[in-house]
């Protein structure tokens, strides 16, 4: 479907700016931040193509799922991802399987067969999580397996009733997660995944801004579940992320970056899939910084500048082009390949907080874009991560495409 026509936004705003001040009025001025590129007319979504491109996808998990349970393994081992020790590949195994058994769940299409993986992945879940920690005294990649596992866990408590002895276990398997994702945020209220070597708690590494609102939305779910948060970690990551966050609405990657407006990771068609949990978090949170507008800017900004991202889709180097394989040519703005799917489903997310009028036409972009990225097995996939990276990037694009299903039209009463 077309992405062109690109309308940017300064000349609507100018219209806006002009008739007001015809009609004597003064309107609130757009900040930075809500000023940006805006995609081009799209028609509605079919819902039949975006539930076959699902089917398809919940056939790919369920088919490589393991006899225990879990998905991936930590085969062919993959270069540059700077995972210290290879016991971190455990931490990679937990984020994975956690994301998955969230998508079946969330698409879950009521056969034998899904059933059966569903129950599966719980079972592993309830047996490998509360023995699942820090890999390495030097990393802290379980960050994302606490966070992950929090929304896995979450999701089995929504998606169907449970024995009492059972729903004790998720409880405090729910609640281990939401202790030990706040026990490992820094001293700096952040969220990251090195520690420098310093097997301290807090740790004093500086973090990074999009595992920290990975982190805080992850504990968004868990407190409407009736968990309470220490304060310290809310003031704490918001005050984060805004150190993170420029004037025009960009995430930098570090709490660090953004006095350094020269690198050009900063810059706004490299930070698009970072600044979707960042802008989710903040915005939950009641941050005022970040408005539904904003959110809007930026998910359009994402949509429009797509293209940048996917020159790094299916790449094997970090924050390189898919051709560095052979040119060793960067990405002009230093992005990551995982960050592909990774923004489109926090970007999905924050659909649902746009004006109703607004929803359909970025659930039909969103859906678009990710359903012409679906492999032929079924799959989707965006960095080669051992044998994880068909899994997780298939639970992510599950997950975004559900969002992306139109509105059931409601039935007319008698």
């Amino acid at each position: 479907m077309p992405r062109s026509n690109i309308i940017i936004r300064c000349l609507p705003a100018a219209l806006l700016l002009t008739a007001c001040w015809l009609a004597g009025c003064e309107p609130a001025p757009l900040s930075m931040a809500e000023v940006g590129p805006e995609p081009g007319p799209i028609g509605p979504p079919d819902a039949a193509r975006i539930q076959a491109s699902i089917d398809r996808g919940v056939a790919y998990l369920i088919e490589h799922q393991k006899s225990d349970g879990h998905w991936g393994t930590m085969l062919n081992p993959t270069y540059g991802v700077g995972l210290p020790s290879y016991r971190d590949v455990e931490s990679l195994k937990t984020a994975t399987t956690c994301l998955a058994l969230k998508a079946l769940i969330e698409n879950n299409p009521g056969t034998d067969k899904a059933e059966a993986a569903i129950r599966r992945a719980e079972d592993w879940a309830l047996e490998n999580l509360p023995k699942f920690r820090r890999q390495d005294k030097r990393s802290l990649f379980n960050n994302w397996g606490h966070a992950y596992a929090i929304e896995a866990l979450v999701a089995m408590l929504k998606y169907r009733p449970m024995d009492e002895a059972r729903h004790a276990r998720v409880m405090e398997a729910l609640a281990d997660q939401v202790r030990l994702l706040q026990a490992y945020q820094t001293i700096h209220g952040s969220w990251g995944y090195y520690t420098g070597g310093a097997p301290i708690r807090p740790p004093v590494d500086m973090g990074v801004s999009f595992l920290t609102a990975t982190a805080m939305i992850s504990l968004h779910q868990a407190r409407e579940m009736g968990f309470e948060l220490q304060p310290r970690t809310v003031v704490g990551a918001m005050k984060a992320l805004r150190l993170c966050r420029f004037p025009n609405g960009a995430f930098g990657y570090n709490i660090y970056r953004s006095p350094h407006p020269e690198y050009r990771s900063g810059w706004p068609p490299a930070a698009v899939s970072r600044t979707q949990p960042g802008n989710l978090a903040m915005y939950l949170f009641d941050d005022d910084r970040v408005t539904v507008r904003a959110m809007e800017t930026w998910l359009a900004r994402m949509i429009v500048q797509d293209d940048w991202l996917e020159q790094t889709r299916k790449g094997t180097v970090p924050h390189s082009s898919n051709v560095a394989r052979v040119t060793k040519r960067h990405s002009p703005f230093q992005i990551a390949g995982y960050y592909y799917f990774y923004g489109y489903y926090y970007g999905a997310q924050i659909i649902e907080h746009l004006p109703e009028d607004k929803q359909d036409f970025y659930r039909a972009h969103v859906a678009e874009i990710i359903m012409s990225k679906q492999d032929q097995d079924g799959c989707w996939w965006d960095f080669a991560l051992f044998q994880y990276y068909k899994e997780y990037g298939t639970a992510y694009a599950l997950m975004i495409l559900k969002r992306c299903l139109p509105e059931p039209a409601a039935v007319p009463e008698g």
